[in-house]
C-alpha cells in the first residue's frame, strides 16, 4: 500500500511538472469543501495549473502591448498623438497620453473626477486558493493574532493595478469603484463646497475622511501603477503545491485511509439508493446507517469512531448477503 501510495504523489508531481491537471477532476473550480481533504488537495493543484497557464496568457498580452507602444514612440509611457485609441491610452493630470495597463473593462459610467476620463477595471490577482484545513488554519490566527496583513497585502495591489489601468485617477476614483457606499454623490455641490476628501460630484463617508490612522490613504500613497501581472504573487502557486506534495508524502496511513473510505461509503450509498425498494425494513435500516456514519464524520476522526463504522458496515454486510 505504501509503495502504491508513494507511485501515485510521483505521478502527480509528474503531472504537475508538465503542466498537466488531474484527470477527471474540474480544471479550474475552487475546493469543494464538502469533499474529503485530499480531494480538495487535488483541486487545488488543478487550480494552480490553471492560474499558472492565465499568468502567462496575461503576461504576453501586456508585452505585446508594450512592444506595441515602443514601435509607435520611443517613449513607451508617454505621448501626445492625437490618433491614439481612447480605450488604451488616457489623459493623466499633465494632459500626456499615458498608454493604459492591465485593463480588463471599462467600469460602467464611471469616469474619473480629475481628467473626465472613462474608468477601467484592472485585471486584479487572484485570491489565495483555500481548503478547509487552511481556512480553519488563518481563522485561528486572525483570532490569535488579530492580524489583517493578507487584507491589506490585496487592497494594495488592487490599488496598484486601478493605477496602473488609470493614470491620472485620485483616491477618491478608486473608493469610487472599489466601495461605491463609501462615496455618496453630490450634484448640488458647487466650488465653494469643495473640501478635504470631498470634490464637485460628491464626498467620501466619513470614515473615509479619517486623517489619522487611515489605511486606505496610506496605502494609496504608497501604491505604484503596476498592473497585476507585473506585482509579486500575493498567493505562490508553486509553493502551495509543493507543500501539498509534502504532506502527501508523509500522510499517515490512518489518515489516508480515512479519507479513502469516506470517498467509497459515499460510492457505496449513491450505488445502494438507487436499487433500494421503497418502504421497505431494509430501506430504513439502510438511511439510519447512512445518517449515524455521516454523523461520525461531522467530526475529526478517532480510532475509536473508526472502529465503529467498521462494526456497522459489517453487520450491513452480513444482512444484505445473509438476509
Amino acid at each position: 500500500m505504501a509503495f502504491f501510495w508513494q507511485s501515485v504523489v510521483v505521478e502527480l508531481k509528474k503531472l504537475w511538472s508538465d503542466g498537466q491537471p488531474v484527470p477527471r477532476m474540474s480544471l479550474n473550480a475552487a475546493p469543494d469543501l464538502n469533499c474529503c481533504l485530499l480531494y480538495q488537495e487535488m483541486q487545488v493543484i488543478n487550480c494552480c495549473i490553471a492560474r499558472k497557464k492565465r499568468r502567462k496568457a496575461a503576461k504576453e498580452t501586456l508585452d505585446s502591448s508594450l512592444k506595441q507602444e515602443c514601435i509607435d514612440n520611443s517613449n513607451p509611457r508617454c505621448s501626445n498623438g492625437d490618433s491614439r485609441d481612447s480605450g488604451i491610452y488616457a489623459s493623466n493630470s499633465s494632459g500626456d497620453q499615458v498608454l493604459r495597463l492591465g485593463v480588463d473593462c471599462a467600469s460602467g459610467n464611471l469616469t474619473l473626477l480629475e481628467t473626465g476620463e472613462p474608468v477601467y477595471s484592472p485585471i486584479l490577482q487572484e485570491g489565495p486558493i483555500m481548503t478547509a484545513e487552511l481556512i480553519k488554519e488563518t481563522e485561528e490566527l486572525v483570532l490569535r493574532t488579530g492580524s489583517v496583513g493578507a487584507g491589506c497585502s490585496q487592497l494594495l495591489s488592487d490599488m496598484q493595478a486601478f493605477k496602473a489601468a488609470n493614470p491620472g485617477c485620485v483616491l477618491e476614483d478608486f473608493i469610487r469603484w472599489h466601495s461605491p457606499p463609501d462615496w455618496s454623490e453630490d450634484r448640488a455641490a458647487s466650488n465653494a463646497t469643495v473640501g478635504e476628501g470631498s470634490s464637485r460630484r460628491g464626498r467620501l463617508s466619513d470614515r473615509m475622511q479619517t486623517k489619522e490612522g487611515n489605511l486606505w490613504k496610506e496605502l494609496w500613497e504608497a501604491a505604484k501603477p503596476i498592473p497585476a501581472i507585473e506585482q509579486t504573487p500575493l498567493y505562490d502557486e508553486d509553493l502551495a503545491v509543493e507543500s501539498i506534495f509534502d504532506a502527501l508524502e508523509v500522510i499517515e496511513p490512518a489518515k489516508l485511509f480515512q479519507q479513502l473510505l469516506s470517498v467509497i461509503l459515499s460510492v457505496c450509498f449513491v450505488a445502494a439508493e438507487s436499487v433500494l425498494p421503497a418502504d421497505s425494513n431494509l430501506s430504513k435500516l439502510f438511511y439510519d446507517c447512512k445518517d449515524y456514519i455521516i454523523g461520525i464524520y461531522q467530526d475529526d476522526m478517532s480510532k475509536e469512531k473508526l472502529d465503529e463504522i467498521c462494526k456497522v458496515y459489517e453487520t450491513m454486510e452480513a444482512i444484505v448477503t445473509h438476509p
